[in-house]
């Protein structure tokens, strides 16, 4: 049976997503099911989402939300071709990776179903003009697609923000050596220079001690860097000002939103980062 007569007849509205990383991690970091299936499925719209993940497994969020794995080789072609036969998917969203940008144009021009993609930074080449069309989260960053590759199918979608969790709070789980200092600084981020910058905001710590040596930065993440951090850190001999905290889940990280004085991201990508947003809606100020 021809797969785009039988997806005409589907009255279904079925959602396909390649994400790079596994659903798996975000659990591990204290995502609840609830707040995974309100993102992947927004107001409810679809009535299926089927996400193929990097290095994950059969499992599922909710009853309408489910995932898969997938590979990035060249098998993973087959496997996206295979699994949006196999779920009837009738629209595909590539994750904010051009790395699986090959799996979702081959799937498009296989099964001729509509691909879009999701952008959060400005460092993305023009084969972004493959897709039907591009999401974004920030009004400057749609202008500058169109600007910049004359593409106009571009909807600024904000990221959703739960307000009933990230809420001004208590931080009485914050560890006791961090309360004695006077000036709280944190820094919520993958551990990547090329991409978030933090060794820039290490070398200006450097500084900000010399006139204010009672304040600690806290970098919360992990990543791939964390080992050339902890060596710069030593260098500057900022040991006691620094520290490295590593991933938290989101109970501790709105614990540690609250407990700071200001939010600090320095980037080259121009990726605003969640984060900063969630920091917001506590009521905390952000320098980025």
């Amino acid at each position: 049976m021809d797969y785009r007569k039988r997806k005409r007849k589907s009255r279904k509205k079925i959602l396909g997503i390649i994400n790079i990383q596994t659903i798996t991690i975000y659990v591990n970091k204290g995502y609840s099911l609830q707040q995974l299936e309100t993102y992947y499925n927004p107001a409810n719209y679809f009535d299926e989402v089927h996400i193929f993940a990097r290095g994950d497994k059969d499992w599922d969020i909710s009853e309408k939300v489910h995932v898969h794995p997938l590979s990035l080789t060249l098998k993973g072609i087959l496997q996206a071709i295979r699994a949006c036969i196999q779920y009837k998917v009738v629209i595909l969203r590539n994750f904010q990776a051009l790395s699986t940008h090959y799996i979702a144009t081959e799937v498009k021009y296989t099964l001729k179903i509509p691909i879009i993609i999701s952008l959060h930074s400005i460092s993305y080449p023009p084969i972004i003009l493959d897709y039907d069309h591009i999401i974004t989260y920030v009004e400057w960053l749609k202008e500058i697609i169109i600007e910049k590759y004359g593409y106009k199918e571009v909807t600024v979608l904000l990221n959703r923000i739960d307000e009933n969790f990230f809420k001004p709070g208590s931080f009485n789980r914050i560890p006791e050596e961090f309360n004695k200092f006077s000036k709280r600084i944190i820094s919520i981020g993958r551990l990547k220079d090329s991409v978030k910058n933090q060794s820039s905001l290490i070398k200006a710590m450097a500084f900000v001690i010399k006139k204010y040596p009672d304040t600690l930065l806290l970098l919360i993440g992990d990543g791939t860097d964390r080992q050339k951090y902890e060596d710069l850190i030593n260098e500057l001999g900022l040991q006691n000002n620094i520290k490295l905290i590593g991933s938290h889940p989101q109970e501790m990280i709105v614990e540690y939103i609250n407990w700071c004085d200001f939010h600090v991201l320095i980037n080259d990508s121009g990726d605003i980062g969640k984060s900063l947003a969630e920091t917001l809606v506590v009521g905390k100020p952000v320098v980025a």
